[in-house]
């Protein structure tokens, strides 16, 4: 088998990545928008970034009101996640795609009923970089169902979670188990 590694350049991304469907509010109403750049940045305090250019429309209202939601969709999604992606809410109301639901930071961090996972976020950082912005926010809560819930942590099979590769512009869904992670290379050597 062949192994010589060849070089890729620099516009290559780290695949599949979980679709996030990123809210707040902009102009009284519940804006979303679809980002493949989700990431747990930090355990304790639990922070989440999303990367996401300033110009667009929910960049807006979380820049106003300083929260947001991460809402995690599955892949029965896949139509409107993509829709959240390709329409700008410049142009296009989006308030009325999901049923709503609202935590402890209120309507300004609408998050989405249909969504196996969500979480709502205190903007504690942003990091401009050349092209987007990294929002960076404190988990103040996360919510989901007790059908997606098993032996007290979420369950990947049961959510279903829509994963993208960016190389190929491809929605996914998750694979099969493989081995328990921490585990399975205890006794490697």
């Amino acid at each position: 088998m062949d192994h010589e590694k060849i070089n890729l350049g620099t516009d290559v991304r780290i695949n599949p990545m979980v679709i996030g469907l990123i809210g707040s509010q902009v102009n009284g109403k519940a804006n979303f928008i679809t980002v493949g750049q989700v990431y747990r940045l930090n355990m304790k305090p639990a922070y989440i970034g999303t990367s996401i250019h300033p110009t667009h429309y929910t960049a807006g209202g979380i820049s106003e009101h300083r929260v947001f939601s991460v809402n995690i969709p599955h892949c029965g999604m896949a139509a409107v996640t993509d829709y959240c992606g390709v329409v700008s809410g410049k142009k296009h109301d989006k308030s009325d795609l999901f049923e709503l639901f609202y935590g402890e930071l209120g309507e300004a961090a609408p998050m989405i009923v249909e969504c196996p996972m969500c979480f709502e976020c205190r903007l504690v950082d942003t990091v401009e970089m050349p092209s987007n912005t990294l929002y960076v926010g404190e988990v103040v809560a996360s919510y989901s169902e007790e059908r997606f819930i098993k032996d007290g942590h979420p369950d990947v099979q049961a959510m279903n979670p829509l994963l993208y590769t960016a190389t190929d512009r491809k929605y996914w869904s998750i694979g099969s188990y493989v081995a328990k992670a921490y585990q399975v290379g205890v006794g490697y050597r």
